[in-house]
């Protein structure tokens, strides 16, 4: 079973819990100089730690998990406390689980107040709720699991969001230089705890791979995207291989899920190094339910020619390949391109023939010009030509 422990700071920084056993108890009622409720520095309690309240004699747990039938009344306990010296204002919120796109349990959103609830997150009363803790102190924040009527039995995730009851109203602004503008933001920290509900009855669980595709875009080596889907009522955590065919030889490339819960679908991305280029078998293999079910995809991948990749002079470049094909489309539209470019010289051609000739009809040649026979010398006229100086 894996810690359904999400924790997420919005925009730009990260929070890390402490576990609760961890803070140090000190008197509830002291409050340092200047500060106030909801007040660090402007931007709220950003390190209050937010736990499941363990009753004693039982191992520590950093998620509620529970059996509950139908219409049973369930009570917990969430645990806050404060290591700051001055009191934070928190507000419990209630959520539902979803798998994450690559795997893994999340908390897409918590539900606000005055707003419907969504899914698990209805089983949960008592929330949203906004509480006070006091500097260096602890409360506990009781609230309330049903499960409706005729809920079918398997496995069921909701959650408990603690988040600053304090939000500053407008963004911090740091300017830059000049002509830079200036840069907000607004940091949230929100803590989600999972709340792991087993109806009680029969589990079924089922996996199934729906496809195995190339993943999309260049890179230098090649991958390919898993689709596991859980149709059973159990959560699962898969693992298994990716086995590629080339030419006799099986390569095997292992991936790894982490919870798939039911209804949910996720993506795994696996890498493919030293893969050729054309198309391969591939076999995707999953087990599940503590390796005692297997699910398989088999089919065919063509796998692209990989990028060339340059070292020189300690600059590393990618060079990509020449596409391997022309698509239909552009290989009809080529075609057609090239049967109007025939046409038009066609054309042109018959129209310049034609012109040449009508104008030859038009305008015929002119008849060729005989020249007359010289005439004799006349008597008594003597031709200059040859003849010398006179003595």
């Amino acid at each position: 079973m894996v810690a359904f422990r999400f924790l997420a700071r919005l925009v730009i920084t990260v929070s890390l819990l402490t576990p609760v056993s961890m803070i140090p108890s000190h008197d509830a009622g002291a409050v340092a100089p200047g500060g106030g409720v909801g007040s660090s520095q402007g931007y709220g309690c950003e390190s209050v730690h937010a736990g499941p309240v363990v009753p004693p004699g039982e191992r520590p747990s950093s998620y509620f998990e529970l059996n509950a039938a139908q219409g049973t009344v369930n009570h917990e306990e969430l645990l806050l406390a404060n290591p700051n010296a001055f009191a934070c204002e928190v507000t419990v919120l209630p959520a539902f689980g979803a798998t994450a796109r690559n795997s893994g349990d999340t908390f897409p959103s918590a539900i606000q107040p005055g707003a419907s609830c969504e899914a698990e997150s209805c089983w949960l009363s008592g929330l949203p709720v906004t509480v006070t803790v006091p500097s260096y102190g602890r409360i506990d924040v009781p609230f309330g699991i049903t499960v409706p009527q005729g809920t079918p039995s398997g496995e069921y995730l909701a959650g408990v969001v603690a988040e600053p009851g304090f939000v500053p109203s407008s963004p911090s602004l740091a300017k830059g230089g000049a002509g830079r503008g200036v840069v907000g933001a607004v940091v949230v920290s929100r803590v989600a705890i999972g709340v792991a509900v087993t109806v009680p009855g029969p589990l079924h669980p089922l996996l199934v791979i729906p496809g195995v595709d190339l993943a999309p875009g260049t890179s230098v080596v090649p991958r390919l995207h898993v689709t596991e889907s859980d149709r059973g009522n159990t959560w699962l955590h898969p693992a298994g291989d990716v086995v590629v065919s080339i030419g006799g030889r099986r390569r095997s490339f292992p991936m790894a899920s982490n919870t798939v819960l039911p209804g949910d679908s996720a993506v795994l991305a696996v890498a493919t190094p030293g893969v050729a280029a054309g198309v391969h078998p591939v076999e995707a293999e999953l087990w599940y339910w503590h390796h005692t079910l297997l699910a398989v995809w088999r089919g065919a991948i063509d796998f692209p020619v990989p990028p060339r990749v340059i070292n020189r002079h300690g600059v590393r470049t990618v060079v990509l390949p020449a596409p391997s094909g022309t698509p239909g489309w552009a290989e009809a539209l080529g075609g057609a391109l090239g049967g109007l470019l025939v046409g038009l010289l066609v054309f042109w051609f018959l129209a310049f023939w034609k012109r040449r000739r009508r104008k030859d009809e038009e305008d015929p040649e002119p008849a060729p010009i005989t020249p007359e026979p010289a005439s004799a010398p006349q008597a008594g006229i003597r031709s200059p030509v040859g003849e010398g100086r006179p003595r």
